[in-house]
């Protein structure tokens, strides 16, 4: 078990681990920060601001792109090598992200849900050259 002491104001309102680099951890919270960790050190390794809170994040397979998910929909896609500010930001949703993930057979395409029960499934245009874009609602009593 980690414990790190890192003067948060907010909530951390999702973790990811890199599979590129099992060591590194990275949270995202309210506070519109990205928190990233070296577990093995214990200690806070590079915070990135964002324009706004954050609600989930996710890593890509390659090691240095992240996709994190806002508290107003706008769904942030951050290259590691240059993190100053996002390499794309996709619109979409019309409420919080809570949850982002890359699809394994697609690895240029991530999906997102909103708490309006909103689905949106993205192309990122910089790891893929074309780009689309879909939106289906989320019957939770089905």
């Amino acid at each position: 078990m980690c414990y790190f002491n890192n003067g948060k104001k907010s909530s951390v309102t999702s973790v990811s681990f890199s599979s590129f680099n099992p060591v590194l951890l990275a949270s995202s919270s309210m506070d519109e920060t990205l928190t990233f960790y070296d577990v093995n050190e214990k200690k806070s390794v590079k915070v990135i601001t964002s324009e706004e809170p954050l609600t989930s994040i996710n890593f890509h397979s390659d090691g240095h792109t992240l996709v994190a998910g806002g508290n107003y929909g706008g769904l942030f896609v951050y290259d590691l090598r240059k993190p100053s500010k996002p390499r794309e930001k996709l619109i979409g949703h019309d409420s919080a992200i809570k949850h982002t993930v890359f699809i394994k057979e697609y690895e240029s395409t991530s999906t997102s849900m909103s708490a309006s029960r909103t689905s949106k499934t993205s192309s990122i245009n910089s790891l893929n050259s074309r780009a689309h874009s879909s939106k289906s609602n989320i019957d939770e009593n089905k």
